[in-house]
């Protein structure tokens, strides 16, 4: 399996798990689990290991509309460039 998207609705919010690999052909069903609402959308990346550059790109603009990259580990926020929406929500833990 290269991908798993899963959804469901939390708190009047809609929460979007993306474990696995983001790849160009998974693009298309991470952006209909949001159903159309992007903005105030929690997008899970706790488990997602990694993204090629249509994977990124799509959570890069995704991000800009308005939904919120949870869960990005230090290498993911790398990737994506280390936007300003991607620092504050790591998975690491401190000691």
């Amino acid at each position: 399996m290269t991908v798993k998207i899963t959804c469901f609705d939390e708190n009047r919010r809609r929460v979007v798990c993306v474990d696995g690999w983001l790849t160009a052909g998974d693009v298309a069903a991470m952006e209909e689990a949001m159903e159309q609402r992007v903005r105030g959308t929690r997008i899970d990346l706790t488990e997602l290991r990694s993204a090629d550059g249509a994977g990124r790109a799509a959570l890069r603009a995704l991000e800009a509309r308005g939904a919120e990259l949870w869960g990005t580990t230090p290498y993911l926020r790398l990737l994506l460039g280390g936007g300003s929406g991607c620092d504050g929500h790591s998975d690491q833990k401190e000691d």
